[in-house]
């Protein structure tokens, strides 16, 4: 809970005390007012779970929508501060919202502008940080690997001591793209704690807790009120990578797997970190429960509120979690408190799934089987319309993950059927011109870039592409295409394309729209010799 006097505390549960709204752009010194906002539209939600799967991780971002009149300013991208005070003489100003504009939609015919933000755990999403891990040096504490990475990514972290901070580990892998928004989902999942981004701008973890703590606001009055009479099963065992701890009582467990730390871990190891995350979450448990009260901006995600419900006639108070909460409105500010259960789930599985973890232990499975290699190849398709409008640079391969047994040469291969629309002005048209970038472990691979000139139409554009890789690591491959005094439409499956070479190894979980189907073809390979990148393949088979 936010640290605010209780002058403030009792404005805000109050129904007729009016409010001020400060939203600020600290990049473009820009300040605005209640007046500039659509009091309607303000809408904040923050959440540590989703649903009822309990997980105890979180890192999920706040979200923030926001209707705001006569900006002229470019907002988009840009940092965002909203607070509020109550006008009441010795209230205090409470922070709302932090976080960076994601999308500005213009409104038609008015001068107003839809905004959605997010705070920075968004932006974490597609930070990669792998050029950051591969230079640490191992063993590591989780502790210490935990403050280099906030400090590699300009985040200030609350002090808090987790259960596994001492914990050391070994390098398992040298990735060439690591999510920093799936580290720090482990860091929390392993330390069984929910990560957020404070409204101040820091990150923070908040310990497991069920209802059964302390109240942090009792609540006299509601909207709208449902709740379960029954609380969620107690967590009573837990799983962890195989090994598993539990007092033998009957309930559920709690199952972790395919966390970024585990794999260099023994299983002794295991087992004791098993038992002591038994001990940090054994018995949680809480009432399920969807309120409507007054806003609160105070309140935080696992806080406990209370509200008087009456029970067989008597009247008693009825403590709720805050799993998710959505504010709404400035002056009739309004709060949503959800948390979500089932009576009984007899497992709870926070499995975060990293791909390319996965794609490691696929990779060590079979580099001890090399007699029989085959020729593989993957067919490519788009699963949805691309559209890319003149000047605008899209991916029409997205990022694929891939590598090899042994170093080899891999082909690419495609059609694309693109409906250009040309740029017109007056009586003239102007050809449109679509350029091809192929992209390698994020690095423009050299040599020729297609170039296509087009007309008004529907055209055919052949793609071929052959480059080397190693085995030593994992690789990602994508296609771009700019478009220059033309859009392209590209309708579903209209891209239609093959990705091949012995030894390819490749996840059959993809990102982004493309269909991937795996084939293995029956020509056994005896030999395959290159010198570089460029020179044709030669091949010496046994039977076709």
């Amino acid at each position: 809970m936010i640290n605010v006097n209780q002058t403030t505390k009792t404005a805000y549960l109050s129904d007729s005390v009016p409010k001020t709204l400060t939203i600020s752009f600290p990049d473009l010194s820009l300040t605005l007012g209640t007046s500039d906002v659509d009091s309607e539209s303000l809408e904040i939600t923050e959440r540590v779970m989703s649903g009822d799967n309990i997980e105890f991780v979180g890192c999920m971002a706040s979200v923030c929508h926001l209707t705001l009149r006569n900006v002229t300013d470019d907002i988009s991208g840009k940092l965002m501060i909203i607070s509020m005070i109550p006008n009441v003489t010795g209230a205090e100003s409470i922070t709302l919202f932090r976080g960076y504009i994601d999308k500005v939609e213009q409104v038609p015919h008015k001068t107003e502008k839809k905004i959605t933000a997010y705070d920075m755990l968004y932006k974490l999403a597609d930070t990669n940080v792998a050029t950051w891990y591969n230079n640490l040096s191992f063993p590591q504490t989780i502790k210490t690997f935990r403050d280099s990475l906030f400090t590699y990514l300009g985040i200030t972290q609350e002090t808090r001591t987790l259960i596994f901070d001492n914990l050391s580990f070994e390098k398992d892998y040298t990735p060439q793209k690591l999510c920093a928004l799936d580290v720090i989902k482990s860091i929390c999942q392993i330390n069984v704690v929910f990560g957020r981004m404070t409204r101040s701008g820091t990150f923070d973890y908040l310990e497991v807790h069920g209802d059964s703590g302390t109240v942090n606001q009792a609540v006299s009055y509601y909207k709208d009120a449902n709740y379960q009479e029954y609380t969620t099963q107690e967590i009573t065992a837990v799983g962890l990578e195989g090994v598993g701890y539990s007092e033998g009582e009957d309930g559920s467990t709690y199952q972790i797997a395919n966390n970024f730390f585990t794999p260099s871990l023994d299983d002794e190891t295991l087992e004791d970190m098993a038992e002591a995350i038994y001990n940090e979450i054994y018995g949680f448990s809480y009432q399920p429960a969807d309120i409507d009260i007054n806003g609160l901006p105070y309140i935080e995600c696992m806080d406990i509120v209370s509200i008087p419900v009456t029970s067989v006639q008597v009247p008693v108070n009825t403590p709720v979690l805050v799993l998710e909460r959505t504010m709404k409105g400035i002056q009739a500010l309004r709060d949503n408190i959800v948390a979500e259960g089932d009576r009984e789930i007899h497992l709870f599985e926070s499995d975060l799934g990293i791909d390319l973890d996965r794609l490691q232990r696929i990779i060590e499975e079979i580099e001890d089987d090399l007699d029989n290699l085959k020729f593989k190849f993957y067919l490519l398709t788009n699963t949805s319309d691309i559209n890319i409008g003149d000047g605008e640079t899209k991916d029409i391969i997205p990022e694929m993950i891939f590598t090899a047994t042994k170093d080899t040469v891999v082909v690419f291969h495609a059609e694309v059927l693109v409906d250009v629309s040309t740029t017109v002005s007056g009586i003239n048209y102007y050809d449109g011109v679509g350029e091809i970038t192929y992209i390698l472990n994020s690095n423009v691979i050299s040599g020729y870039t297609p170039t296509e000139t087009w007309l008004d139409g529907n055209h055919v554009l052949h793609l071929l592409k052959y480059f080397k890789i190693q085995h030593s690591g994992i690789n990602t491959f994508e296609v771009r295409m700019k478009m220059s005094g033309a859009s392209v439409h590209i309708k579903t499956q209209g891209v239609n394309g093959s990705l091949y070479g012995q030894n390819l190894v490749a996840s059959d979980d993809w990102n982004g729209f493309i269909k991937i189907e795996e084939h293995v073809s029956d020509i056994n390979l005896i030999d395959v010799t290159f010198d570089t990148v460029n020179d044709v393949v030669s091949i010496e088979t046994e039977s076709v």
